[in-house]
């Protein structure tokens, strides 16, 4: 770990840039929580204190720079105070979810923070797996995307065109396709009162018919194996579920 923070870190360029860096560690050898700014470290402690941020209490405990670190979340996970401090008006918090404290924090009215969260399980924390690895870096893009782009969907990522009346429209429409061997149409009241009611909680749907329509879309989609990662519009997701249903 060290070898690879030497190769790609430039500490120099860290100290130069009009961006700041900011780390938070915990310091096991006097006991206190450690918030530091790179640029006013003494020069050559940067690669140090990295690995002091992220020191994992189950590694091999070895001091860095005469003293013994562990992760800043043991008593700080989510170390928002840091910015909020430091006067920063508008944050992006990145959650991965991880063990560790987190710390309350009041946030002033004139301060925005803006959480972009995976919704589904990133991997354990010690599986060091090159596909799962892929797969939270794609999974990490798409749900900035969503932020950046208001993109709707649970696990799918759809820019919406859909009204909440053309998503009604459509869910009548698949039901009764979906109802096609039956002996009869199924009537407005078996489904508004019956029908959509019992989906929208088997579907953990609080939302109104666009919401359902959606999750009903992307439930069918993840069972015939469709990669979430692509940017679609609604009608796009119905196609390839037919496509695919057709294939099979």
């Amino acid at each position: 770990m060290r070898n690879l923070l030497e190769e790609v870190v430039d500490e120099e360029k860290i100290r130069q840039s009009d961006v700041k860096f900011y780390l938070v560690t915990y310091s096991l050898t006097d006991k206190k929580e450690l918030d530091l700014e790179a640029a006013m470290l003494p020069k050559g402690t940067l690669h140090d204190m990295l690995l002091a941020s992220a020191y994992f209490p189950a590694f091999k405990q070895e001091p860095l720079s005469g003293k013994f670190y562990a992760d800043g979340s043991i008593k700080n996970v989510v170390p928002l105070n840091s910015l909020v401090e430091r006067g920063y008006k508008n944050i992006i918090v990145i959650r991965i979810f991880g063990v560790g404290y987190e710390k309350k924090v009041k946030i002033p009215e004139d301060v925005n923070v803006t959480v972009v969260a995976p919704r589904e399980k990133l991997g354990g924390i010690l599986q060091f797996d090159g596909e799962q690895t892929k797969k939270d870096m794609m999974l990490g893009y798409f749900d900035g995307m969503r932020l950046i782009y208001g993109l709707a969907g649970e696990k799918y990522y759809i820019d919406r065109h859909w009204s909440e009346e053309k998503a009604y429209a459509m869910l009548r429409a698949m039901l009764q396709w979906e109802n096609a061997n039956g002996k009869q149409l199924l009537n407005l009241r078996e489904i508004n009162e019956e029908i959509l009611p019992k989906m929208a909680k088997r579907l953990h749907v609080k939302g109104g018919y666009y919401e359902l329509c959606l999750r009903m879309l992307e439930e069918k989609a993840e069972g015939l194996g469709i990669t979430p990662f692509v940017i679609r519009t609604e009608e796009e997701l119905l196609r390839e579920i037919a496509q695919m249903k057709k294939e099979k």
